[in-house]
């Protein structure tokens, strides 16, 4: 019997930013919903790896980068029902947008769910400059989760049954 799963495998991007515990909100409620594999990404990027090296070694960079990624999904996702057994981590260096589409190829993903704007607060026409170029340049469906002041855990019922999808012909 074929896989009739929406989302069989969701790819988050985070930064540790308010934006993207509100994407890892939406993308743990979802992916609980649809009964599909969560996989949470923490891309550091090489230049403030390397100025980091300093103090670190790569190795001992990538360790502290996924004891703070366990920590942060777990705290987020604990509203979806997800435990942090059935989410697969992943910490890794180079640049983002290049690391989370590889991802998203090498693990067959079937949506990307970040939020619109980082830690950095770049922006480029109201979207952050990784989200922009992974909305321009992926193959996959992207949800781009709205900025936010404050975090605000998704109903209990997100996604609803209905969805709005603007077409530009």
């Amino acid at each position: 019997m074929a896989n009739t799963t929406l989302f069989g495998t969701i790819l988050c991007p985070v930064d540790f930013s308010l934006h993207s515990r509100q994407a890892l909100a939406c993308a743990s409620m979802l992916a609980a919903r649809a009964r599909g594999r969560l996989v949470v990404i923490f891309v550091e990027d090489p230049l403030l790896a390397a100025a980091a090296a300093v103090a670190y070694d790569e190795k001992m960079l990538i360790e502290k980068g996924r004891a703070e990624l366990r920590r942060f999904v777990e705290r987020t996702i604990a509203p979806s029902g997800l435990t942090l057994s059935s989410v697969t981590l992943d910490v890794a260096v180079g640049k983002p947008h290049q690391v989370i589409e590889w991802t998203a190829d090498q693990l067959g993903c079937d949506l990307i769910a970040m939020g619109a704007h980082g830690a950095t607060g770049a922006n480029k026409l109201m979207v952050g400059s990784t989200t922009h170029r992974i909305l321009r340049r992926s193959p996959l469906p992207v949800l781009a989760t709205p900025p936010v002041k404050r975090w605000k855990r998704p109903p209990r019922n997100w996604p609803g049954k209905k969805a709005i999808a603007p077409v530009d012909f």
